[in-house]
């Protein structure tokens, strides 16, 4: 039986050998930051899941209030979901949303989380109990306000309070 560790740091709290780890695991999986054009906004927090002391999946959180409809709305920003390539299909990145949703919920308290995945991802995040938008984020882009061609909103409802009606706005820059 694997040793499975989940761990939450605040960003700036993460040694260095996890941030060597994390950096290398984020690299062989989607390139060199900023390859896609794109300035993604950085967590305040992240999960890390390790199995037998060497990581294999991730989850990076950020809070944010975003405008839905008429209405201001604090989310957890959930970003940079990934996992080894080896190592898909065992349950590591839904363990690390479920930490991540408990943190939104108790640690931080908020009602909501939000994320924005590629379209073949939100059966994954569906799965996890996020559920799609109507609606896709217009967020600030380099070129001005705007939308992440080839993706979906995901909202997760963490309380008793109901995601409002409307469009979104992200406010800034994506996550």
């Amino acid at each position: 039986m694997p040793n499975l560790d989940l761990l939450v740091f605040r960003e700036g709290e993460l040694a260095a050998n996890l941030q060597r780890e994390l950096r290398e695991l984020m690299r062989n999986v989607w390139g060199e930051p900023g390859s896609d054009g794109v300035d993604w906004a950085d967590p305040q927090w992240r999960i890390l899941v390790r199995r037998n002391g060497e990581l294999v999946s991730h989850v990076g959180l950020l809070e944010r209030e975003v405008q839905v409809g008429d209405l201001r709305v604090s989310v957890g920003g959930v970003c940079g979901v990934v996992t080894r390539p080896d190592r898909r299909g065992c349950g590591y990145a839904g363990r690390a949303l479920r930490r991540a949703e408990d943190f939104m919920r108790g640690d931080v308290g908020l009602d909501f989380g939000m994320l924005t995945c590629k379209h073949e991802m939100k059966s994954f995040y569906t799965r996890c109990g996020w559920r799609a938008s109507k609606h896709q984020a217009i967020c600030q882009l380099p070129s001005g306000p705007g939308v992440i061609d080839g993706h979906v909103t995901m909202v997760l409802e963490c309380s008793d309070v109901r995601w409002p009606p409307g469009s979104i706005d992200l406010l800034g820059t994506p996550w």
